[in-house]
């Protein structure tokens, strides 16, 4: 045994791997053909499970090693012979293991061999290997888009034919690009999501991306970080989930116009319909038109287009019954209709279109009763409408329309109220008119007089200053004969003229008092905002416009308290106070007795509300007849001496506009006693 081989010998023993030294046997025309185990260390042992071996040839320990494992065999006498040392990966089916193999040729016909077990290193990279064909397999064929990125600059460095498909350029394509290419936020932003993605601070996003036809999806990004042969890549699944949002919107848009019913405007919440509409469809154009119940006439209640400088300004839109228009069918059968490249409605700014695309449209009917009552189109879209747009309009239009048709009736009914109201408080500022006259022409009687006399005065006074520019004294000798005037008579001059004037002031002042107290009963408050309101001061201009009616009818008494600003609308609350007042002044005069009535106006207050009552000691009201009294069209006077409006209107404006109450209670003693009251904490 050669020094080498000995030294082998001296090392094997402390060796982790194992360790064998075999020589070479050969048959009668001189080829190898086997090899005898002369040597083995310990770990050679626990490595293969083999014992009592040395002596032994490689066929008797491996009796089918021919036939299972030629290169085993083969490989190892190679090395004998030719000296070149050599080493391989093997699977010994006898010991169903997996072998790293080193074999060096150290003597004459011999070899040194050192092995190691790497079965669970290839049983690992076997399973690596099956999951990564897995990966492979399902990253590939499956249904879903899948998209490897670099996890630093953003391109795309695989995707599925799924996420092909979806976005519409060929995977080649897809390898080529950066996800700048198909996001639409900016780099900046693409750049703080990929820190995010990959220090796992975020596992879930969405955007809206581009399609290569130049549409939009939003979609729902779900990635996770994975190493690839050192580089860091992030693994995305991307759901559309256009719809979803869409439908999301949809109920959002339910929820907006709910909240805006109570302060916007039917016009405001169609308009934000259309806007809506347009933005889920990325229409840049959009209409709504009313249809009246003939189905012919159609009118324009919303308008909207983007990317002009233009906008409608009052212009006149072409009809969409001009030339055959085949929106008349929309509303004829009730069907929606995809216009692409032929729109049959031109927007007042898309005259001049620069693509068929700028001319496609998508219109849907809104349906009630089995009748068109309003139609919505869109239109401009960079790609063609298709029959999802067509869902997620109807969609919208259906779950929009109630909530704009009841506004639009409460608007209407508003409308009439206000009528109404206008109509109710010019019957009593006429029933007032002859009263007002008669209370305006008394102290103007009265001025006119006083000017007379004024005049009278002002001329004796133009005398005595005649005399004093003559150079003589007018009052030396008092010769009443000649016109001339004593001290006595020229300080009863200047008195007199005094008195005059101040007669003459008061009565300007109660003709200003009695129009001024007019002028605000018939101002109609068109804003309907509320104010901070002095009742008592109203209820004072009430006496003084009702002063001619009352006259000898009833007398009005008040018993005001300290009360603070009420938060109203004025001119509704002058209504009310005017229209009870005189309903007490009518009961009383249809007693017809001698002596005149009461009317007693009393006002209180507690720290949530004020409140008012207006007294009378008239016939009262029947008790049958009390929970009718605000009703509309009620009355208990004759036929043609009122229109039932009057209570029915306070109570509206009371308890509907102002959030208070109004009642009426009749007292054992007689007569008929309306209270209200309103809440300190404005409830407009």
């Amino acid at each position: 045994m050669t020094a080498c081989n000995t030294c082998h010998r001296n090392i094997s023993p402390h060796m982790r791997y194992g360790y064998i030294y075999a020589r070479v046997l050969f048959d009668e025309t001189g080829r190898a053909v086997d090899f005898i185990h002369e040597e083995v260390n310990e770990s050679y042992s626990r490595l293969t499970g083999l014992r009592g071996i040395i002596g032994k040839k490689a066929t008797e320990v491996f009796p089918d090693l021919k036939r299972n494992n030629p290169d085993f065999l083969a490989r190892h006498l190679r090395v004998a012979e030719t000296g070149i040392s050599d080493s391989l990966e093997l699977y010994l089916e006898a010991l169903d293991r997996w072998y790293d193999i080193s074999i060096f040729s150290t003597d004459t016909d011999h070899f040194t061999a050192i092995i190691d077990d790497i079965t669970a290193r290839k049983v690992s990279e076997e399973g690596l290997r099956q999951s990564e064909q897995r990966f492979r397999t399902l990253f590939e064929n499956h249904s879903a888009c899948m998209m490897l990125l670099d996890a630093h600059s953003g391109e795309i460095i695989d995707t599925n034919e799924a996420a092909a498909d979806f976005y519409g350029w060929s995977v080649d394509e897809l390898r080529k690009m950066n996800i700048l290419d198909i996001a639409t936020v900016s780099a900046d932003q693409i750049n703080s999501n990929l820190r995010k993605m990959r220090t796992d601070r975020q596992k879930r996003f969405s955007f809206v991306h581009h399609l290569k036809n130049g549409g939009l999806r939003d979609v729902e990004l779900f990635t996770s970080l994975i190493n690839m042969n050192g580089r860091d890549v992030l693994y995305h699944i991307i759901h559309d989930n256009t719809e979803q949002v869409r439908l999301q919107a949809v109920s959002a848009m339910r929820i907006e116009l709910l909240e805006m019913s109570s302060f916007s405007s039917a016009g405001v919440m169609l308009r934000a319909v259309l806007d809506r509409a347009c933005r889920l469809t990325a229409s840049p154009s959009g209409f709504v038109f009313f249809v009246t119940g003939d189905q012919r006439t159609l009118s324009l209640e919303a308008c909207k287009n983007e990317g002009t400088k233009t906008t409608c300004n009052g212009q006149k839109h072409p009809s969409l019954f001009e030339k055959g228009s085949p929106w008349a069918d929309v509303i004829r059968t009730g069907k929606p209709a995809i216009h692409n490249g032929q729109a049959a409605f031109m927007h007042c700014c898309r005259n001049n279109a620069e693509s068929s695309q700028d001319n496609s449209e998508l219109v849907v009917p809104v349906i009630r009763d089995n009748a068109t009552v309003a139609i919505l189109g869109i239109g401009g879209k960079a790609v063609d409408y298709v029959d999802k747009d067509i869902e997620l309009l109807e969609t919208l239009t259906n779950q929009a329309w109630d909530i704009i048709a009841k506004k639009i009736a409460e608007e209407s009914r508003n409308l009439l109220h206000q009528k109404l109201q206008v109509s109710s408080k010019m019957e009593l500022v006429g029933q007032l008119a002859a009263g007002i006259a008669h209370e305006i022409n008394n102290p103007l009687n009265f001025i006119l007089a006083n000017e007379q006399n004024l005049e009278n005065n002002f001329s004796e006074l133009l005398s005595v200053i005649d005399t004093y520019r003559d150079g003589r004294d007018p009052l030396v000798g008092a010769d009443r004969e000649a016109g001339l005037l004593s001290g006595e008579d020229l300080d009863s001059l200047i008195g007199t003229i005094h008195a005059s004037l101040e007669k003459t002031r008061t009565g300007v002042a109660r003709i200003k008092e009695i129009s001024q107290s007019m002028q605000k009963h018939a101002y109609r408050n068109a804003s309907g905002n509320f104010s901070p309101f002095d009742i008592n001061k109203a209820i004072e201009e009430i006496v003084v416009i009702t002063k001619n009616e009352c006259r000898s009818v009833a007398e009005i008494s008040l018993d005001l308290a300290p009360l603070p600003p009420v938060p109203c609308d004025p001119s509704q609350i002058n209504q009310v106070l005017l229209n009870l007042v005189m309903n007490s002044i009518h009961a009383i005069r249809t007693m017809a007795r001698k002596e005149v009535g009461t009317i007693t106006i009393s006002t209180g207050c507690n720290n949530k509300a004020v409140s008012c009552s207006v007294q009378d000691d008239g016939p009262g009201i029947p008790e049958k007849l009390r929970e009718r009294v605000f009703e509309p069209f009620f009355t208990t006077k004759e036929m043609g001496a009122g229109t039932g409006l009057g209570l029915s209107i306070c109570h509206d404006i009371i308890v509907n506009r102002h959030r208070g109450n109004i009642r009426v209670v009749c007292p054992q003693k007689g007569g008929s006693v309306f209270t209200f009251s309103l809440p300190l904490k404005g409830a407009h």
